[in-house]
């Protein structure tokens, strides 16, 4: 249906939560002879920071660190009071695209969010066609790139630093993402 209703996708605003930890990347295996994963313990008691983000086609990013448990009334009022208003000062219209964690699909968020703002509809199940997928990816590789961290303040200056290189630095990169992920629905398509 995002085909056949042809969605201009370059107003599509992707978001999602990711967990940066203190102590490396939560993605790294290691693998055994037979090709199979060992389960690793993590080395360290160290803490983590949940960061919430959002991207758009133009090379925009937008990090923030979340605070605790992220719960409808937080999250409404991250987007309400931060989010938008950024969005809207610089995008024309934005669709937001948001996964179905239910601080996203509570009826306070859905009420609160609607004024105004067109919501895409996103299937269950579905991260890996969504490009701040490969952001979260990206920018974890580099964060975590020969560096060892204290405190959750560092890491979350890392993080920003490293935010900030890929919009400075980096801005086809989003136009890149955005491309693949029209290919990856077609690929999804074709595949059954």
């Amino acid at each position: 249906s995002y085909i056949t209703q042809r969605i201009d996708f370059h107003k599509v605003v992707f978001t999602d939560e990711s967990r940066f930890s203190l102590d490396g990347n939560d993605n790294y295996h290691t693998w055994s002879k037979n090709s199979r994963p060992i389960v690793n313990r993590r080395p360290y008691k160290g803490g983590s920071v949940m960061v919430w983000g959002a991207m758009t086609y133009t090379g925009q990013l937008l990090l923030r660190i979340i605070e605790g448990n992220l719960n409808s009334e937080k999250y409404c009022d991250l987007l309400r009071d931060d989010i938008f208003p950024v969005l809207k000062s610089s995008m024309e219209s934005f669709i937001f695209q948001q996964d179905n964690a239910p601080c996203h699909t509570s009826k306070y968020t859905i009420s609160t969010i609607e004024e105004g703002v067109e919501i895409l509809k996103w299937p269950a199940h579905s991260p890996d066609i969504s490009p701040i997928e490969k952001i979260w990816s990206i920018l974890k590789n580099r964060v975590y790139e020969n560096t060892q961290f204290k405190d959750k303040q560092s890491l979350w200056s890392k993080i920003e630093s490293e935010g900030e290189k890929l919009t400075t630095n980096e801005p086809d990169l989003f136009q890149r993402l955005y491309a693949r992920f029209y290919e990856n629905m077609c690929d999804i398509l074709c595949s059954n």
